[in-house]
């Protein structure tokens, strides 16, 4: 018995292939119309002209219903192996091609939320994972100095609770943070009640100052205050808390396990405090990093809150 060679497969045979496949899980050529969005009519000329370049007849149509012969079936079969092969190798190159390597420098801020940590470590384990060729360093700082890194070219990246906006940068924001005013246990306004603290007895007492002012409200609150020292990050204002001799604003979630052990007093919570916005922060430049982008989409699904536009800054 002479065999016919079958023609090397083409882009076409492969469409016709998928017509056909989708015309078998339809279950007929009328079922696979809203499927493939074509007509009855096209979708035949598609499977006669299938039929013709493999030369076997694949399906019969009639009275009984639509069915396939013993051949269809084997088509069949053969051409979903064909489908998973083809899905594999695209997933296998798509590895090979993402293969990133090289050197990503992170910067975030001594202010970022004691509450997304947990989060930020998840992202970093994903990147590892998914990237391990790539050499990731991390540095702490303070806020502005976040922005600054940015725009020099010393960081490629920065996460920050409050920094400022500066030309040249892009921001993401990504969800809100609380700030609250604080006192140590050893302040003379430790022991009042909110009731008792009134505009003019705040200003008697030193305040200290965040140094980045991100926005009217917060600005508008501090210049209210007797400001008398400053301090960017929150490990630094903390220690001038807790000395007692100044009050000075923590984000809430970092202040309330000094508030649980009686080492701080959140301060008229209710008119005192604003919210920082947490942002991503890379710079503004037409060549991107690959791992830069790929670590900010992470950042970016992980830990972006409703809420927000979805548009930089």
């Amino acid at each position: 018995m002479r065999h016919r060679k079958i023609p090397d497969l083409s882009d076409f045979d492969l469409k016709l292939l998928r017509v056909f496949a989708a015309v078998a899980n339809a279950g007929g050529f009328s079922a696979a119309e809203v499927a493939l969005n074509k007509s009855k009519s096209s979708i035949s000329v598609d499977i006669a002209s299938l039929e013709v370049r493999l030369g076997v007849k694949l399906c019969r149509r009639g009275r009984a219903g639509f069915s396939l012969t013993a051949e269809g079936e084997q088509i069949l079969s053969l051409a979903r192996e064909l489908f998973d092969g083809l899905e594999s190798f695209r997933e296998n190159a798509s590895r090979v091609a993402m293969k990133i390597t090289g050197e990503l420098v992170v910067v975030m801020d001594d202010n970022f939320p004691l509450g997304k940590r947990a989060e930020l470590a998840g992202i970093v384990k994903t990147f590892h994972t998914e990237h391990p060729e790539v050499f990731l360093t991390i540095r702490t700082t303070s806020p502005e100095r976040v922005a600054q890194m940015i725009l020099d070219g010393t960081a490629d990246m920065g996460i920050s609770a409050s920094a400022p906006d500066i030309a040249g940068t892009k921001t993401y924001p990504l969800f809100y943070e609380p700030m609250v005013l604080c006192c140590g246990r050893e302040h003379p306004l430790y022991s009042k009640s909110d009731g008792e603290i009134n505009d003019e007895a705040l200003q008697r007492y030193d305040c200290i100052d965040i140094v980045t002012r991100q926005h009217s409200q917060s600005r508008e609150i501090i210049n209210q205050l007797n400001v008398r020292a400053r301090a960017p990050t929150m490990q630094a204002r903390l220690i001038l808390i807790l000395a007692g001799a100044y009050i000075g604003f923590l984000p809430r979630d970092f202040a309330s396990s000094f508030v649980a052990r009686d080492l701080l007093k959140i301060v008229r919570e209710r008119d005192m405090c604003f919210t920082n916005v947490c942002s991503a922060i890379v710079r503004n430049e037409v060549s991107q990093s690959s791992s830069r982008e790929l670590l900010l989409e992470l950042v970016r699904r992980s830990l972006f809150e409703p809420g927000f536009a979805s548009s930089v800054r």
